[in-house]
């Protein structure tokens, strides 16, 4: 039996029975987030970096592997007003707390900070892929509460989503985790429907094509 095409919405990159573009609310922020996003993960329904870039004001996602020549990007990252951080757990990464004391309330702007998003294995890639991202200083998250990624299982249990990681950032920069909360309630919903989709799969016995291995 033949099933009708999916719909997409072009804002959110989601099927239009999974869209959340009617659940974000624009959340003001004075630090700067960039998100460079691996293309597989861009094509995954359950991918959250739509829900930052759409939610946060001024907020900017790159998708791709190798961005030597994202001029978009290049420019955006050169015109920060103040300094620019790699959000990587590293050897020798900054903690939030320590990045705050040594800005002292960034009097000549307040810094910007780059995200990966994929898979562990994809953001490695990413990074090693642009030696463009050497110069920026990593900075490191410690989460003090398991992901609540409930569909999507973390390989370790302090490893974040992108959502998850952006709104921990924020909320110790700005010291408030009320303000960054739209955030994880449209995180919350996305899941929910996408668990009741599946579930309503499972019912009507709809089988999905198996995955193709990659490279094949």
């Amino acid at each position: 039996m033949d099933h009708p095409p999916r719909i997409y919405c072009y804002r959110c990159r989601k099927p239009d029975l999974l869209c959340i573009c009617a659940d974000v609310t624009p959340v003001p922020t004075r630090f700067g987030i960039v998100i460079l996003q691996h293309p597989q993960e861009s094509r995954r329904t359950i991918s959250t970096a739509r829900i930052v870039s759409l939610s946060l004001t001024g907020a900017r996602l790159f998708v791709g592997l190798d961005f030597a020549g994202c001029t978009a990007l290049h420019s955006h990252l050169a015109a920060a007003p103040g300094p620019v951080y790699l959000v990587y757990p590293e050897r020798g990464a900054l903690d939030v707390v320590d990045v705050m004391a040594r800005e002292h309330g960034w009097p000549d702007g307040a810094p910007t900070f780059v995200i990966i998003d994929g898979t562990w294995a994809q953001a490695r890639k990413i990074k090693n892929q642009n030696p463009c991202l050497d110069r920026f200083e990593r900075v490191s998250l410690s989460p003090g509460a398991p992901s609540r990624y409930r569909i999507r299982r973390q390989p370790r249990g302090h490893y974040l989503s992108t959502v998850e990681a952006s709104v921990l950032l924020l909320s110790r920069l700005e010291g408030s985790e009320e303000a960054f909360r739209p955030l994880l309630e449209v995180f919350d919903r996305m899941i929910d429907r996408q668990l009741s989709f599946k579930s309503g799969e499972s019912r009507r016995g709809v089988r999905r094509p198996a995955p193709r291995p990659e490279g094949g």
